[in-house]
């Protein structure tokens, strides 16, 4: 959870590192994360744009891509979504 929690940050995505039940970890460690759906679907990303999040979070956990190409990807994908209009 800690590692996958600070790769994701690397990347522009926030989780929160969190206890799984019957952990063998410490609370400090832990296996599993958080991730905020809900703020994501206020965002307005559809269906499709969870799976490409899941290929991006998948892609960055497995080191398959670089940092700055994954970045990108994540950049691409909020970028259909802007949170305030200039001026508001």
């Amino acid at each position: 959870g800690k590692e996958a929690e600070k790769k994701l940050y690397n990347i522009n995505i926030l989780c929160n590192k969190c206890l799984i039940p019957k952990d063998s970890t410490n609370q400090f460690i832990t296996s599993g994360i958080r991730l905020g759906t809900s703020a994501l679907t206020s965002r307005g990303l559809k269906e499709g744009d969870f799976a490409e999040l899941a290929n991006i979070i998948t892609d960055c956990l497995s080191s398959v891509k670089k940092d700055n190409e994954l970045i990108k990807q994540v950049s691409e994908l909020t970028g259909k979504y802007i949170l305030y209009k200039e001026g508001d």
